[in-house]
């Protein structure tokens, strides 16, 4: 019956397509309302504008507190310098506090943009002031408290690392397209994000906000998160990536100092620049397009020859930058209006390239470097702060410097319009036209918030892993789960944040988060597996006390639990220089390991798995990582611990400290037998447009069933002769963590002629798209030849034997091998002497 449920599906497939493929409305682009002539309206706003609004596009600045009084002095920069945009963040303390956050914040949004419409004074009959829309722009990388700038009110989305172990890029889609509704309706316009630095491993600065080790991978996860922003924010939010041209292999943050990459060229565009390439020239449409790049502060041997402590970062280095972008997908994209965003040009990081002493800062030579070495928009923050009115006028200075160089150098001036032209396009791509009613946030857009979000808890449950050890071994270790009347210790790294400074604070990861759901789920008023009276709990500033006061051990409680314990479950938070208390665990197992002997140590990672090295894991009996601390996360967790599920991911990463290698695990697994057909959707889309003409025997013909049984399986009965060309698909490709493969992975079908033994087998080269693999194999000559595929280090598929003769119709047969065991590991013996 094999072969009439697929006839029949081929026949439903031809009828739907023969539906789909009638005349319908084309999908506009996003910024379809101007994609007629969207430069010449750029540039009649450019004509119209003076000098000195020209400069103030130039600067994204970010400012300090939430004052927007006339006499502020980011109130200043917009009304009297025509401030083109603003950045917002927690740091900067610009949320404040509010009966209801959501409303607070849109409204501070939306009075920002007032300002700048106030300043224009569209109604003046002179015109003398040309109103263009503040950008204004957040990170917002998830996780929470530590990386989120908003940490109330809003969705506490997972991280990228998070995302990356699902190895799902709709998962990334969801994520992104969550974000892009959420912030667009606070009126936010610009997302500084996402990451796509292609990190060495877990243990890097930067690793929870990457989606993974695998350029690849990064490279696909950043286009669905793209795309899932701008669906979600309906077109009404630019999309800036970093760090450009990646940070993955830079040892501190960019921000802190400026750091050395010793690389190849070839490496760098095999692995760092490839993200970029996908989101730019060579996406495949405006919705996975990022609208610009951030550049980081970072040296790069491989543009910049022999490193010296004189070689500017890439930022400022025009040499640098123009090499990058003479490459096709970044020329390509940067010609049709892409922006190239400077990172924070007052950073620490810049003062000290400058001035390794700190004593002082050249804003003029700082930012005319950024500025001529390509960067379009200069972003900026900690100069703008009520207590320190010295940076304030540096900016204000340098604006003026950039106004009357623009008067007297015509070169400078080309390149000053070249950038404001950019800018213009960009904000005429998010809004209809520039007047307050598009531009202002709506207090009905707040109705996003209250959305169904399921897919947080799928994210959950399709990402953690298990670290440590194997799934085999981890059956032998913990065949149960905890038991009624099993003592539990649950020990967590607490986190608590303020969204401001007047603000309450917040715990988002509490000592009782994990205890508590396990109660709820397996308490005495659900399954009843547990007892409450055998379940105890600890902050991690609590096991820190113990292990430092050791005068009074004996009378401490954390002491007294673990002694009675069977179970000790610790909840770890990332490493962090504002928690103290995060290296409790490793001083336990230092100072006391012994408190954990002859237990069931647990250890659930709830952000990137960095902080343990291999000595340290295999005192855990489990290790799981969770990525990320939001409440699905914790449910998860408790699920995992009473074996209510299974984990769903894998290291998106390299993990030096248990062995894994994700460049190795990306590979196609060698044990898999890579499915070979004809390929049938191709087929039905070609009947259907008329372009191939087959003959379709009836249903009721005996000959098409064949035993259930049988390897040999005739394929449909779709008629080819000599001279028709047959689509072959071959897939889905896994790899050893049984994901797809990434889109790009090389594929070969090998064609033999059986009938001639003097050709030499024909190779047909090609890559995966969504994890299968297509040609078109041209029948030129009659024959029987045999076709199979390998995708190194795979090596084994099914067999397609093709007879085709002088006239008439060839006859196609599929053989499935029988799929490769993999031998296992012989078991150590003791031998006795």
């Amino acid at each position: 019956m094999a072969i009439y449920r697929r006839l029949l599906s081929l026949i439903m497939l031809i009828g739907l397509l023969g539906l789909t493929f009638a005349p319908r409305k084309a999908v506009q682009p996003i910024s379809a309302a101007y994609s007629a002539a969207p430069l010449t309206q750029a540039e009649t706003l450019l004509a119209q504008m003076t000098v000195e609004e020209k400069i103030g596009q130039l600067f994204l600045i970010g400012f300090y507190g939430t004052d927007l009084s006339d006499s502020a002095q980011i109130t200043r920069l917009i009304r009297d310098y025509h401030l083109g945009g603003v950045t917002l963040s927690l740091a900067n303390n610009n949320f404040g506090p509010g009966e209801d956050a959501l409303a607070t914040y849109q409204t501070f949004v939306a009075d920002l943009q007032a300002i700048a419409w106030e300043a224009a004074n569209p109604e003046e009959a002179d015109g003398s002031a040309t109103y263009l829309p503040l950008l204004i722009g957040i990170q917002q990388p998830g996780n929470g408290s530590g990386t989120d700038q908003i940490i109330t009110g809003i969705t506490q989305l997972p991280n990228q690392m998070t995302i990356g172990a699902t190895w799902n890029p709709q998962y990334a889609y969801q994520v992104g397209e969550r974000l892009g509704k959420e912030l667009s309706a606070l009126g936010f316009n610009l997302l500084l994000g996402p990451s796509l630095d292609v990190i060495d491993s877990v243990e890097q600065w930067q690793a929870a906000n990457s989606f993974g080790g695998d350029a690849n991978w990064v490279a696909l996860m950043g286009q669905e998160y793209i795309r899932g922003v701008k669906t979600g924010s309906q077109g009404d939010m630019l999309v800036v990536a970093r760090h450009f041209p990646g940070a993955g292999r830079a040892d501190r943050a960019p921000d802190s100092e400026v750091a050395t990459v010793l690389k190849p060229i070839d490496s760098l565009h095999r692995t760092e620049l490839r993200p970029f390439f996908a989101v730019t020239g060579a996406a495949d449409s405006d919705l996975p397009q990022a609208d610009g790049v951030l550049v980081s502060h970072i040296r790069y041997e491989a543009l910049q020859g022999t490193i010296r402590t004189t070689t500017k970062p890439v930022s400022l280095d025009p040499n640098a930058l123009q090499k990058l972008f003479q490459e096709p997908s970044l020329a390509t994209w940067e010609a049709q209006g892409g922006l190239v965003v400077s990172d924070n040009l007052a950073s620490q990081a810049v003062r000290l390239f400058f001035d390794p002493s700190n004593q002082s800062f050249d804003a003029r030579q700082v930012f005319l470097s950024a500025l001529t070495a390509g960067n379009h928009l200069l972003m900026v923050d900690g100069l703008v702060t009520p207590e320190d009115e010295a940076g304030y006028l540096a900016l204000i200075d340098v604006m003026g410097f950039f106004a009357d160089k623009y008067r007297e150098d015509p070169v400078f001036a080309t390149l000053v319009d070249d950038a404001v032209l950019k800018i213009l396009n960009k904000k005429l791509a998010i809004y209809d036209q520039f007047d307050l009613s598009t531009v202002h946030p709506l207090p009905e857009d707040l109705a996003v918030f209250a959305e169904n979000q399921d897919f947080l808890f799928a994210i959950a449950r399709d990402s953690v892993t298990l670290v440590s050890p194997g799934a085999e071994s981890l059956e032998v270790l913990l065949p149960n789960p905890p038991g009624l009347r099993e003592r539990m210790v649950f020990i967590t790294d607490v986190s608590s944040a303020r969204q401001c400074t007047r603000c309450e604070t917040v715990t988002d990861f509490s000592d009782r988060n994990l205890m508590n759901v396990i109660l709820t789920l397996y308490g005495p008023q659900a399954s009843g597996q547990i007892s409450a009276t055998h379940l105890s709990y600890f902050s991690y500033a609590d096991l820190k006390n113990y292990l430092d006061d050791t005068l009074r051990e004996q009378e401490h409680p954390v002491y007294t639990e673990l002694l009675l314990a069977e179970w000790v479950v610790f909840a770890q938070l990332e490493d962090s220089a504002d928690r103290a208390n995060a290296t409790a665990l490793k001083q336990l197992l230092v100072e006391r390991p012994d408190l954990l002997n002859d237990k069931q140590v647990v250890v659930f990672s709830f952000g990137a798995p960095s902080l343990f090295d291999a000595t340290e894991i295999s005192k855990f009996t489990a290790y799981y990582a969770l990525y990320s601390k939001g409440q699905n996360f914790i449910d998860v967790a408790a699920r995992i611990l009473f074996q209510d599920i299974s984990t769903g991911g894998a290291l998106p990463a390299s993990m030096p400290a248990v062995g894994y290698e994700v460049l190795e695990a990306t590979l196609p697994d060698p044990t898999q037998v890579i499915p070979l057909m004809v390929d049938d959707v191709f087929l039905a889309e070609m009947i259907a447009e008329g372009e191939l003409d087959v003959e379709i025997p009836g249903l009721d013909d005996p000959e098409l069933t064949p035993v259930p049984e049988l390897t040999v399986t005739p394929m449909l009965p779709v008629e080819f002769r000599v001279g028709d060309d047959i689509p072959l698909l071959a897939g889905p490709i896994v790899d050893h963590n049984g994901h797809q493969v990434a889109d790009g992975t090389r594929v070969q079908f090998q064609i033999a002629n059986l009938s001639d033994a003097t050709q030499l087998t024909q190779v047909m080269d090609t890559v995966t798209d969504d994890g299968m693999a297509r040609v078109m194999l041209p029948i030129r000559s009659a024959g029987f030849i045999e076709i199979r595929v390998i995708s190194l280090p795979a090596e084994r598929s099914s067999v397609l034997q093709i007879d085709v003769p002088d006239e008439g119709v060839a006859t196609i047969v599929e053989i499935n091998p029988e799929p490769v065991e993999e031998t296992p590991a012989p078991t150590p013996t003791l031998t006795l002497t």
